[in-house]
């Protein structure tokens, strides 16, 4: 029965779905043993006749040590000041890309006291679940200047001046998927990088310090534990990810004071046909 409730699921293509059910049922199943509620857990032997979950693939990443280099890079970077700003929230904040995308005005809290909060809701997180990101004094620096480039939210446009990058043109009102990795290839920093990857960057370097437990670390990227008895708690280690949020600014900081010293050509993305109000979206 257990077999082919899970044959099931494997016939839609979900395959990693297919083994976490295997893994929660099993849990349940062994859970009932000692009480007598169930005599064996069906679910041990099921692993070996399952289809093979796919490899995964980690994203590229910038090298640790090439971080000074890339902000050479970055600042030498001629293009759109709004992605760059985004490329530098993204990294800042250790989000995923979508959620720096359709990141809004409305989801900040605190920004003009000693906790700034970026609260981001269940429905826009990749395991809808509310994500809490304690912001340093830099992310918020980083607001004040979005703020004052927003001339949507100035002019009370709502439909675009809600977002903290917004793109007229665009199908979802925001930048597009692909812009900041359009940008992190232009810099030529890393073989093939990518801007997830620079999450992975953040953890190692985070782990690596030895200041920080794991479990901080894990639920700033906003990793859910595995096991049906997990529990998650969007304001777990709120204190003390602030300080490592601050301890990471701080590290970024450090990185992009080494670059002064590292000389890098301007770089100027490829000009396209300016188009009806190509002149208005070029500092965007």
């Amino acid at each position: 029965m257990m077999l082919e409730a899970l044959q099931q699921i494997q016939d839609r293509g979900a395959l990693e779905m297919a083994h976490r059910v295997r893994g929660y049922c099993s849990e349940i199943f062994r859970y009932g043993i000692p009480s007598g509620r169930v005599m064996s857990d069906p679910c041990s032997d099921l692993g070996s006749v399952m289809r093979k979950r796919a490899r995964v693939k980690h994203r590229s990443k910038v090298p640790i040590t090439e971080l000074p280099r890339f902000f050479a890079a970055l600042n030498a970077d001629t293009g759109s000041r709004l992605s760059h700003l985004a490329l530098r929230w993204t990294i800042l904040t250790m989000v995923r890309t979508q959620e720096t995308r359709h990141a809004q005005w409305s989801e900040f809290e605190g920004l003009g006291g000693p906790k700034p909060l970026w609260r981001i809701p269940a429905a826009r997180m990749k395991m809808q679940l509310e994500h809490l990101v304690p912001l340093p004094p830099q992310a918020v620096e980083l607001l004040r200047e979005l703020k004052e480039l927003n001339v949507y939210g100035k002019f009370g446009n709502e439909r675009f001046g809600q977002y903290l990058f917004p793109v007229i043109g665009n199908n979802d009102d925001t930048i597009s998927s692909s812009r900041m990795l359009v940008l992190l290839r232009r810099l030529g920093v890393g073989d093939k990088a990518t801007v997830h990857g620079f999450r992975s960057v953040a953890s190692t370097i985070l782990n690596e310090s030895g200041r920080f437990n794991a479990d901080w670390i894990e639920m700033q990227l906003a990793h859910v534990p595995q096991g049906v008895r997990s529990v998650y708690n969007a304001a777990l280690y709120l204190d003390p990810r602030r300080k490592m949020m601050k301890w990471w600014a701080d590290y970024l900081d450090d990185a992009e004071r080494a670059s002064k010293a590292i000389v890098i050509e301007e770089v100027a993305p490829k000009k396209k046909p300016v188009e009806a109000l190509g002149w208005f979206q070029s500092s965007w």
